[in-house]
């Protein structure tokens, strides 16, 4: 569209006064704005006779995908280094969907932002977040096991927080019974993948056996909590066992493994899992003692 102006009544020009731009012209889309005015040097125009134009040109792009990399980086750094804090986390969270507003299919934003939502326990948004980064991961016929495990355990996050905010409204209906058990139903299904995934890659694409023991350990402790049949607590602990195998030092693993022998009635081995949790979380203070230790010095 184009405007005109009308000219100055006073016939006196100001140097960057809209009134004396003789055109202004804009696209809607916004892909290309650009406007024209005089020259002006030190207050005055910088000939008498002749009118200079100076023609400024925004290039601004929905499919710009490098500006959407730039900001997601920003967001990732903001994560890495601002030592997890909610106020992080909420930044990175304005500036991933700035990023995602540019480029919608970028996986590592839509994981990006699902762990942002979840250090906020934004449960819900971080389980949408994941099924999108999971699902672009499908339709470019690649897996990430990083996001498969983290939705699986955002989804049980999401299914407890559904369970007990129905147990506190003294809710029993089969609605919200039905929502919490085709999440674990999904979570059980995310981390099945996330252990496939875990089995055929290389070590350096998980990283660490550490965590492919943890994805053991999730599915383990979902199949516990979902516990459909038997067989989910038949699978339950050979899965939390295998776990071990890989990380003998794997908390949550033993923790699950735990829960699972008190609950079957075999009291002497749910005592050692306990006796093993509470050696790793002695293990972790040393740890942290220790770091404290050098620091002072």
């Amino acid at each position: 569209a184009s405007v005109k102006h009308p000219p100055d009544p006073k016939g006196i020009s100001q140097p960057n006064d809209p009134q004396n731009h003789q055109q202004n012209n804009a696209c809607q889309l916004g892909h290309v704005t650009f406007h024209a005015s005089p020259l002006w040097h030190a207050g005055a125009h910088t000939t008498s006779s002749i009118k200079r134009y100076i023609m400024t040109i925004f290039f601004i792009s929905t499919e710009w995908t490098d500006a959407a990399r730039r900001i997601q980086n920003r967001a990732i750094h903001i994560l890495a280094v601002k030592n997890k804090t909610a106020k992080a986390s909420r930044a990175a969270i304005e500036l991933l969907k700035c990023s995602l507003h540019l480029n919608p299919v970028d996986t590592e934003s839509w994981s990006t932002l699902m762990t942002a939502c979840a250090r906020l326990g934004l449960w819900e948004e971080a389980v949408e977040a994941g099924r999108t980064a999971t699902q672009l991961d499908l339709r470019n016929h690649c897996g990430n096991f990083g996001n498969w495990a983290q939705l699986g355990e955002n989804l049980v996050a999401l299914a407890d927080a559904n369970a007990n905010d129905a147990t506190s409204k003294e809710e029993n209906n089969s609605t919200s019974s039905g929502m919490v058990d085709r999440l674990r139903d999904e979570a059980v299904n995310a981390y099945r993948e996330a252990v496939r995934l875990a089995k055929i890659q290389p070590l350096a694409a998980i990283s660490t056996s550490s965590k492919h023991s943890a994805a053991l350990a999730g599915l383990g402790g979902a199949l516990r909590q979902r516990a459909a049949s038997e067989a989910d607590t038949i699978e339950a602990g050979l899965v939390l066992k295998e776990a071990l195998d890989l990380d003998n030092d794997n908390e949550a693993a033993w923790t699950e493994l735990c829960v699972l022998f008190l609950k079957g009635g075999e009291l002497d081995a749910g005592q050692v899992c306990a006796v093993n949790v509470l050696r790793i979380q002695q293990l972790e203070e040393e740890e942290v003692e220790e770091v404290g230790t050098r620091a002072a010095r």
